[in-house]
């Protein structure tokens, strides 16, 4: 049985926690108001932000019931959905695979660890190529069996597409400002700015010209794959399995930020959540608008943002 002395030791250990806890946070405080006034970046992207979410109530995209009524993905069991994003993905990692074994290159599918650029750049070809071949064939097949589930991509919707991006990205710069407030605010220390390997390789490989091949595909393959596989396919078949889209949106954001854990710079929660945040956007601008192009060109906006910023840092 405990003894009111050890209880009382417990209660001052606990209380002195907390004060820890208040003065880092108190410090984190400090330091993130003092960043807020002397970094653009900061307080224009929290401003930004606000005025996107403010422009998407006062448009009514926001209201409660927004998405009721959007696409109709009946026309096909949630399995054939789920089984159409998964055979992208695989598309991906057996053409990835193929040339890796055909110039003797070890690598694990999904994964570019370990290879040079000139390599890592020629897996990302071979791979991209078949996932958006396939891609294309079956967005042909879905879009004609369900003309209602916001496969077609339609030229029209750029501009939608293109103002949705612009929404999107202070939305998601607030999410990794206020993560990283958060870190500092426990006592622990900022995150690392370039929080991907892909990006980290184009800054120390800048003048290398396979670097460009990377930066194109990350820019233009990338989201074209990774859309047909979350949104067409995940967030399909979950939206067929439950019918309720923002369950569907959720649940397909999650994993849109766990299946980037394979990289050690990404795997970490403060990326994890601003991945998700992303994941959001894109997922929720899907079944507003009930177009493919749009999340695609968010996606591609997002990633040309970040390769930019990244190809502009000094080493």
């Amino acid at each position: 049985m405990l003894s009111f002395a050890s209880i009382a030791h417990a209660a001052q250990g606990a209380q002195e926690a907390v004060d820890r806890v208040r003065d880092a946070a108190a410090a984190g405080t400090d330091e993130f108001v003092a960043r807020m006034r002397s970094d653009p970046f900061t307080w224009i992207h929290l401003i930004g932000a606000a005025a996107a979410l403010a422009v998407l109530a006062v448009g009514g995209a926001l209201r409660p019931g927004s998405l009721k009524g959007g696409r109709d993905v009946t026309a096909h069991a949630w399995i054939i959905w789920l089984a159409c994003g998964i055979m992208v993905l695989v598309a991906s990692w057996i053409g990835g695979g193929v040339v890796a074994s055909l110039v003797g290159l070890s690598s694990t599918p999904g994964s570019l660890s370990g290879l040079s650029v000139r390599e890592q750049a020629l897996v990302g070809l071979c791979g991209y190529s078949l996932a958006i071949g396939t891609a294309l064939v079956l967005r042909r097949l879905l879009a004609t069996s369900a003309p209602q589930a916001g496969l077609q991509l339609r030229p029209q919707d750029l501009p939608l597409a293109a103002f949705a991006a612009v929404l999107t990205w202070p939305i998601v710069q607030a999410a990794s400002i206020l993560c990283s407030w958060i870190v500092v605010a426990v006592g622990g220390n900022t995150p690392e700015r370039i929080a991907h390997s892909t990006l980290q390789t184009m800054i120390d490989e800048r003048s290398n010209p396979w670097t460009w091949v990377l930066a194109g595909l990350a820019v233009i393959a990338a989201p074209v794959v990774e859309e047909f596989v979350f949104r067409a396919g995940l967030q399909s078949s979950l939206l067929r399995l439950f019918g309720r889209p923002w369950l569907a949106i959720l649940a397909t954001s999650t994993g849109f930020a766990l299946i980037h854990m394979g990289d050690p710079r990404t795997a970490q929660w403060t990326s994890m959540v601003v991945l998700a945040a992303l994941g959001v956007c894109l997922g929720f601008a899907y079944e507003r608008t009930r177009s493919l192009i749009v999340p695609i060109v968010i996606h591609a906006g997002f990633n040309a943002a970040n390769v930019a910023i990244a190809l502009g840092t000094n080493h």
